[in-house]
């Protein structure tokens, strides 16, 4: 009989850094995919006045806290826009890696900033014993500005992406 090993929770404090400017953008519509080939979800984000971008995000964070998210498109007053959601949007040929999404906003205006840390970090940091919280780098990649119905739109529909599916 295989035993069953306990999960262990660990909280982890993420500080935000930019060492250098990111790419920034108006975000006016976007595109959601699953590679099933790599299990990223891409998101093809279109911008105004400007080439679009295609950030391929690593959702293993975001899976972790769903419950969060939901917590916070909650809060926003917004109703989300139905029409950010695109069927074609063209992007450049480059492609963003992102394995985090900060979110805010602040009124109608809001930012989803696209981060990177470091999975070796991420694991130190697990082991690390009782104590203080420990903290890791999350450098900043990409910062798509929209409006909050925009990221409450982008939100709810990454959320359903990742939220595990019931089987009948």
């Amino acid at each position: 009989m295989a035993e069953k090993t306990a999960k262990k929770t660990v909280s982890i404090a993420i500080k935000r850094s930019r060492p250098t400017a990111p790419r920034t953008l108006i975000a006016t519509g976007f595109r959601l995919r699953s590679d099933k080939e790599t299990g990223l979800t891409e998101i093809l984000l279109q911008a105004s006045g400007q080439r679009g971008e295609r950030v391929a995000l690593d959702p293993v964070v975001m899976r972790t806290n769903l419950e969060m998210l939901k917590r916070y498109a909650a809060g926003l007053v917004e109703a989300e826009d139905d029409a950010a959601q695109k069927e074609d949007v063209a992007v450049g040929e480059t492609n963003t890696f992102a394995n985090i999404v900060h979110f805010s906003h602040m009124g109608p205006r809001a930012e989803t900033i696209f981060g990177v840390f470091s999975l070796s970090d991420w694991v130190e940091a697990t082991r690390q014993g009782k104590g203080d919280v420990p903290e890791i780098k999350s450098y900043d990649a990409l910062v798509a500005v929209s409006t909050t119905a925009f990221q409450k739109k982008l939100l709810l529909e990454l959320v359903l992406m990742l939220s595990p599916q019931e089987k009948e």
